[in-house]
């Protein structure tokens, strides 16, 4: 059976924190903190809004979080600083480990696709910037069903968007969260985990594997 791979795209094959060099033109030594809250707040929006119901697409979220962050922290920027942060989301780095990664399992019959919160068109254009848009066959977007993940909406309409099963669809995630919520939907699941100071939550869903890098997920698939 063909396996089917959904990639995670913002913190799994794009680092978020690639903003923190353009932020340290803006304030200095608070960059890394403040694209950590940034982050932070995003995400926490995302939960909020799928919880109320209350469906506004990701990159609102991400304007919504920057702003937050900046009046909390206590900074301030002006209107074209706000937008060239803005911008800067569509011009994130892939982490160093995702062409290798890609590269080795061009060739193995998986299909892949991103899989993300993101609307289409941004997640491709991020993509294409960062020079990996072209190992993936679709973008499932989550756009399409107006919520966001860990809803079992969002596992749910990627494996129908992609006529694949819980025998044969895997989510590829950094972020705990997203593997824990497609375990639950019993979707196979490889936690990249990049960041030994992240602990799992210790829920009953578990990942199918934890590994380091993203050129480690060849041995697993179709395990």
């Amino acid at each position: 059976m063909k396996q089917v791979l959904g990639f995670d795209v913002y913190g799994t094959l794009i680092d978020t924190h690639g903003v923190i060099s353009l932020l340290e033109t803006m304030i200095g030594d608070s960059a890394a903190r403040f694209s950590i809250a940034w982050r932070e707040k995003q995400l926490e929006y995302t939960f909020r809004r799928g919880l109320m119901q209350c469906y506004r697409e990701f990159s609102a979220c991400t304007r919504h979080a920057l702003q937050h962050t900046a009046e909390s922290l206590g900074h301030s920027f002006t209107e074209d600083q706000f937008q060239t942060l803005i911008a800067a989301y569509q011009a994130l780095p892939a982490f160093p480990d995702a062409v290798p990664g890609l590269e080795k399992l061009k060739d193995t019959g998986c299909e892949m696709h991103a899989f993300s919160n993101g609307q289409r068109e941004a997640v491709d254009q991020v993509l294409e910037n960062a020079g990996i848009r072209s190992y993936f066959g679709e973008t499932v977007s989550v756009d399409d069903v107006k919520t966001f993940k860990p809803s079992p909406k969002t596992y749910r309409y990627f494996m129908e968007f992609t006529a694949s099963s819980p025998d044969n669809a895997w989510l590829i995630s950094s972020n705990g969260f997203d593997i824990i919520g497609a375990s639950a939907m019993n979707m196979k699941t490889l936690w990249i985990h990049r960041n030994k100071q992240i602990v799992l939550d210790p829920w009953e869903f578990k990942p199918t594997a934890v590994i380091d890098s993203l050129e480690q997920i060849v041995e697993h698939i179709g395990d």
